[in-house]
């Protein structure tokens, strides 16, 4: 798909699956900025008549090292946000997790990206900068069709919140004890 939009635009045609949901006149592209981002990558890449589709796999297989390797470097980010000591070390034990988990994080799909997404949105929670996760769930939804999963861990922070400190941290409050609020831009 990111090679028809690298070559057609945002809208390519799709004749491929013409007895699925995934018809000419029923699809819709629900990895859309996903698609927009392996188009970048497969801009570069020859048509794939002309080499076997070689250019293409090397420009999927370099796409597929960045995202996850964004997502990674976003937990390390989150862990050394909330003060964990050695978070390098710990983002690192994230190759440790599972040989399928990796699996998942090499291939060319949103998996990764999703990943990605979640983790900033986690951090965002945790450092109380809520309005930015309002263009964070925009770019989701647009980005993998599991966008529900940010409102998910959202409403986990909330539950968590409320069970530790038995007050919603908004805008202007302080916490038991005369603590304020993490963050600035709530």
């Amino acid at each position: 798909m990111g090679w028809l939009m690298s070559r057609e635009g945002l809208t390519p045609d799709f004749p491929y699956l013409p007895q699925t949901i995934l018809n000419g006149d029923a699809f819709y592209d629900h990895h859309l900025l996903y698609h927009v981002y392996l188009a970048i990558f497969a801009a570069f890449a020859p048509d794939p008549a002309s080499d076997g589709g070689a250019g293409l796999t090397l420009a999927a297989k370099i796409a597929s090292i960045l995202l996850p390797a964004l997502a990674f470097m976003a937990l390390w980010w989150l862990l050394r946000g909330q003060g964990v000591r050695f978070a390098a070390v710990w983002a690192l034990g994230l190759t440790a997790v599972s040989a399928a988990f990796l699996y998942r994080m090499s291939m060319p799909r949103a998996q990764s990206a999703s990943l990605l997404v979640l983790v900033l949105g986690l951090h965002w929670l945790l450092q109380g900068r809520y309005r930015r996760l309002l263009p964070l769930g925009f770019v989701y939804v647009w980005l993998y069709n599991a966008f529900p999963l940010l409102l998910v861990v959202a409403g986990v922070y909330v539950a968590a919140s409320w069970l530790l400190e038995r007050r919603f941290c908004l805008a202007g409050s302080s916490l038991p004890g005369g603590r304020h609020c993490p963050g600035g831009d709530h």
